[in-house]
């Protein structure tokens, strides 16, 4: 069972298709479960995805953030949890800093996928949208933290 906690923002707001971010826990190889967020000019989204051999698939639904866009700058709040063994509960809350954080997560599934029943390492990483019009755009995580949840 694990918890990552971070801190995204960007130094200007994605167009067009976006930037993508993915948080990753229990990651082995190229499979891992994430929370990706999307930030276009009009809206902040996230969902959880389960990618299985580099093939991602979205479990659940895709929930967009109350507020808008993001602007400039202005930080966002990542917690992400694998929970279980024979089945993970994966979920994900995404907050904007200015605000308290949800008692309620973002997005919440299950998932009994064999190759992810194990311990597994973490990360993150975040794209711009080839449709974008407006790169290069710079993430910054103001903070990055992994521990047992």
């Amino acid at each position: 069972d694990v918890e990552l906690n971070s801190t995204v923002s960007y130094d200007k707001p994605g167009s067009v298709g976006g930037i993508y971010t993915s948080f990753i826990v229990r990651r082995s190889g190229n499979t891992d479960y994430r929370a990706v967020v999307r930030t276009t000019a009009t809206a902040v989204t996230v969902q959880i995805q389960r990618t299985v051999s580099g093939s991602a698939t979205v479990l659940g639904s895709t929930v967009t953030l109350q507020g808008g866009a993001l602007g400039a700058n202005e930080k966002l709040n990542v917690k992400l949890q694998a929970l279980g063994n024979g089945t993970t509960t994966v979920r994900a809350k995404v907050w904007r800093t200015t605000d308290t954080e949800p008692t309620a997560w973002t997005v919440t599934t299950t998932d009994s996928t064999a190759a992810l029943q194990n311990p597994g390492g973490a990360g993150l990483y975040s794209y711009l949208s080839s449709s974008a019009t407006n790169g290069p755009i710079v993430a910054k995580f103001a903070s990055f933290e992994v521990k047992p949840a």
